[in-house]
């Protein structure tokens, strides 16, 4: 999927028509593909299907601080405890969607061995990026990329960040994602049904 430059539909049927049946995925590469905020809900609402996943690649991807957010939260709940690369440079990541993730490598990620931030928008000199450096050097593994891109966020990019997270509930999200699905499965039948009666001329 690496560089095909696919749009946030395109995404979404993808993960939800294809890759959410792939159960033991180990390997999602999504880098430099447009998700933007609405990629990123569907990700988030299908990253529990895959528990074996190692590798998670989504930079460059728009995905926004309120996405990332999104994605913190699912990994916070300790079902990818295998993950051993995260990357997620220049996705608009800000400070506080960055503790976040922080608190997620801490408490659920113990095998994470490389994290890639560069590009975001926060301080590479801030409290987060030396917590993480501490989280891997306690455990006696894990990389940081080096921050040499980094931006600070604008008080409007702050405020709008902060809206749309306090708009979005992940059971929400996932719930639409299981509607969206079981329509699909739905509209399938229909469509194998129909074909079928064409072939027996009941129509």
């Amino acid at each position: 999927m690496f560089y095909i430059d696919c749009r946030p539909e395109g995404i979404r049927i993808l993960l939800e028509s294809g890759l959410s049946k792939c159960t033991q995925l180990e390997i999602l590469d999504l880098q430099d593909n447009t998700l933007t905020l609405t990629g990123a809900k569907t990700l988030a609402a299908m990253l529990p299907n895959w528990p074996l996943l190692h590798e998670l690649g989504i930079s460059d991807c728009l995905l926004s601080g309120t996405g990332v957010a999104l994605l913190a939260q699912v990994l916070s709940r300790g079902s990818h405890k295998q993950l051993k690369i995260l990357r997620l440079q220049y996705n608009e990541i800000d400070h506080k969607t960055a503790e976040k993730l922080a608190n997620a490598i801490d408490k659920t990620l113990p095998e994470l061995e490389i994290l890639e931030l560069n590009g975001n928008m926060f301080s590479d000199q801030s409290d987060v990026v030396k917590k993480i450096q501490t989280i891997f050097r306690d455990r006696g593994k894990g990389k940081l990329d080096e921050l040499n891109d980094m931006d600070e966020p604008s008080e409007s990019d702050s405020l709008e960040d902060s809206d749309q997270e306090s708009s979005l509930d992940l059971k929400d999200i996932e719930k639409d994602a299981e509607e969206n699905l079981d329509f699909q499965e739905e509209k399938g039948i229909s469509t194998e049904l129909a074909a079928l009666l064409k072939q027996t001329h009941i129509n």
